[in-house]
């Protein structure tokens, strides 16, 4: 009983490692779709091609796909956490009967699938979706707006030789 008390505790133990991992991986990837996302959305301002604000929304889709499988795996981790615990409880309980699931104790997941992935849109887990509609929306909002440096700017940029001011002087 104890070898099977340490297996399942060392087991326990690693898939709480493999959940924090994974959560942190998710956040990971979080963070890299808002820097490039506000990136294109920076460039597209600046370099006034506004055609960049349409490319937010597909990098949203890729980078939703990507987080949501992460997060597949994750909840699967946590499931097989939660039967661990189950097995853990009745252990030091001291019942005859152990719980052990019904896979055993293993890394091994269920394939990934599309329907997992829509699964995650569901309203329930509006914290993982509404970060990225915000900022697709965001975005196309600033293409239908047609918003550009020159649009906000217009004054035409010239060297300093050719302004009617003079050339610039510094300032001490």
């Amino acid at each position: 009983m104890s070898d099977q008390k340490d297996i399942v505790l060392k087991s326990w133990d690693t898939y709480q490692t493999l959940i924090a991992s994974l959560g942190d991986a998710c956040w990971k990837i979080r963070s890299v779709y808002y820097t490039a996302s506000f990136g294109l959305i920076a460039a597209s301002f600046s370099s006034n091609l506004r055609a960049l604000y349409l490319l937010v929304p597909v990098l949203a889709v890729l980078f939703g796909i990507l987080e949501a499988g992460y997060q597949q795996i994750q909840e699967q981790y946590i499931q097989k956490n939660t039967d661990i615990e189950r097995s853990i409880n009745e252990m030091l309980a001291n019942e005859q009967n152990v719980y052990l699931p019904n896979d055993g104790i293993s890394t091994g997941l269920e394939r990934a699938s599309a329907r997992r992935v829509l699964h995650m849109l569901r309203p329930g887990k509006y914290l993982f979706w509404l970060s990225y509609v915000a900022v697709i929306l965001f975005s196309l909002i600033l293409f239908a707006l047609n918003v550009t440096e020159r649009k906000y700017n217009p004054a035409p940029r010239c060297p300093a030789s050719c302004c009617p001011c003079g050339p610039a002087t510094p300032q001490t």
